[in-house]
Order: structure tokens, then C-alpha cells, then sequence
């Protein structure tokens, strides 16, 4: 199975669908992953012409408050919701929110994100201060986060 992520909001993709249906073609994918509804109603044709299976992730603005705003988001959703293959969301509350903007509840799943600490065993670590110090941070790197980041990890050399 071959994988062609849409990015999260912020991106114009009107200017990119070709793009999206090129880079389809070239990786061989089989299923396009749309974050957040909108961007999966836009796609939705090039969905279609590319012959790709369609999974959109809901992460809440665009399930609650962009229909209330904006209602024709809930014409578009109900379209897309016959068209795609699948809705991922985070919890159940949020898939009763997806089920109640007309999405069969069978193409519904809802994936919890994190980690289940209780089933990875605590391992005590210890650090010689002769030794560097190694971390890993894994994230967007966005500016808005990477000085947080920046700063924390000053406070631990201190």
C-alpha cells in the first residue's frame, strides 16, 4: 500500500491539485489522506481521476464550528462523505459530531492518538555529566513552537 498524505490547512490546493495527482502517479499510491474535511472535499476530484481511495481525518474546528459558521459546509461534507472511503477521528464524541453531519457511521473510525504508557515498562536512565547529553524532539518545528522548545532545553543543561 502506497500512502499520498494532503497536508494539514494553510496551503492553497486549487493551485495544486495537479500537483497532488502527479506525485499520486509517480509513488504508485493507492490512497490519498486528507487532513481536516475541507481539504478532503476539495481533493475530492482528483481523488476520483486518480482511481485513489479517499481517508479524511476530522480534528474538530472543521466538524463543529466551520458548518455552524459556514453552512454549506454541510452540502459539501454530506458529498463527500458518499464519495470518500473512510473518516478518522480522535474520539467517540467527535464521531457522533461526523455521524450527526450525515456520515454513515460504518465509514467512521475512531483512532486514538498518543501513546498507552501503562503498556511500556519503566526502564530507570542515568547520565554521566561526562557524557553529552543526548534528546530526540520529533514536531513541526513551526517558529511558534521551536523557541519553546529552544528554551526548555536550556533549562535542562542548567
Amino acid at each position: 500500500m502506497t500512502l499520498c498524505a494532503v497536508p494539514r490547512m494553510g496551503i492553497s490546493f486549487r493551485r495544486n491539485l495537479g500537483y497532488i495527482l502527479r506525485v499520486a502517479g509517480m509513488t504508485n499510491a493507492n490512497i490519498l489522506h486528507s487532513h481536516f474535511g475541507p481539504w478532503g472535499w476539495e481533493v475530492l476530484r482528483v481523488v476520483q481521476k486518480a482511481g485513489l481511495k479517499h481517508v479524511v481525518n476530522f480534528y474538530g474546528y472543521d466538524a463543529t464550528l466551520l458548518p455552524k459558521k459556514e453552512p454549506l459546509w454541510g452540502d459539501r461534507y454530506k458529498e463527500m462523505f458518499n464519495e470518500i472511503d473512510c473518516v478518522l477521528c480522535e474520539e467517540q464524541h467527535m464521531k457522533n459530531t461526523i455521524k450527526e453531519l450525515g456520515c454513515p457511521e460504518d465509514k467512521i473510525l475512531v483512532h486514538h492518538l498518543g501513546v498507552r504508557l501503562d503498556e511500556i515498562p519503566f526502564r530507570p536512565r542515568t547520565w554521566s555529566q561526562k557524557e553529552p547529553l543526548r534528546g530526540l524532539i520529533a514536531g513541526s518545528f513551526r517558529e511558534k513552537k521551536y523557541s519553546i522548545r529552544i528554551s526548555g532545553s536550556g533549562k535542562i543543561k542548567q
